[in-house]
């Protein structure tokens, strides 16, 4: 507590002189197998959606994860915020829990000719940041995304919690159907993505 006090008094008067010091880069990358994996890891990107069976006579909950993703940002010490981050999702791994609608998935956001989902933040995420603009491009479409967020610490991390809520057809992706069920299940057009990201203090401090 006291090396922490100490940083903001060391902060505070590097600032009252103008001097400034440089933001400092770093990435991380998770990798994960499975699905159960990918969903009960300490970070992770969730994605919920829903399915209609027989018209919307019986709905049910599907939910999602990303196995394989990065993140690369710049920390600036002196605000305790993180600032230019790009994360990529690798969308030939994304995974639903129930299997197999994985192929229907991955074949609308057309993996095949575009592996990756690029996400760009356009502000800072600092200890009293609400919300924040996402850029998120999928299948080629780029679009701005607001998003909740709070960010907290511990001893040894920062803690970034975030939620956003678009929309399939918002990047030109159709309704989502399930080919040799005549129609009769498909999947709604909303998705709510909700993440975790742990970044160890070590990369930064």
């Amino acid at each position: 507590m006291r090396f922490q006090k100490g940083q903001a008094i060391i902060a505070c008067v590097l600032l009252s002189l103008g001097i400034y010091l440089p933001a400092k880069a770093f990435e991380l990358k998770w990798d994960y197998k499975t699905y159960d994996q990918a969903y009960t890891a300490p970070s992770y990107i969730h994605f919920d959606m829903t399915s209609h069976h027989f018209g919307h006579l019986v709905s049910s909950k599907i939910e999602g994860t990303a196995k394989v993703f990065r993140l690369q940002c710049q920390y600036e010490s002196m605000q305790k915020s993180f600032s230019n981050c790009h994360m990529v999702v690798e969308s030939h791994a994304l995974d639903l829990d129930s299997g197999f609608g994985n192929p229907l998935l991955r074949s609308a956001i057309d993996s095949q000719h575009h592996p990756q989902i690029p996400i760009h933040t356009t502000g800072h995420v600092m200890p009293h940041t609400q919300s924040i603009p996402l850029e998120i491009q999928l299948k080629g479409v780029t679009k701005t995304v607001p998003t909740a967020l709070t960010m907290s610490e511990t001893a040894k991390e920062f803690i970034i919690l975030g939620s956003a809520e678009n929309t399939l057809s918002a990047f030109g992706i159709p309704k989502l159907k399930f080919p040799g069920m005549g129609g009769l299940m498909a999947l709604d057009d909303s998705v709510l993505i909700h993440y975790r990201l742990v970044i160890p203090k070590r990369l930064v401090e």
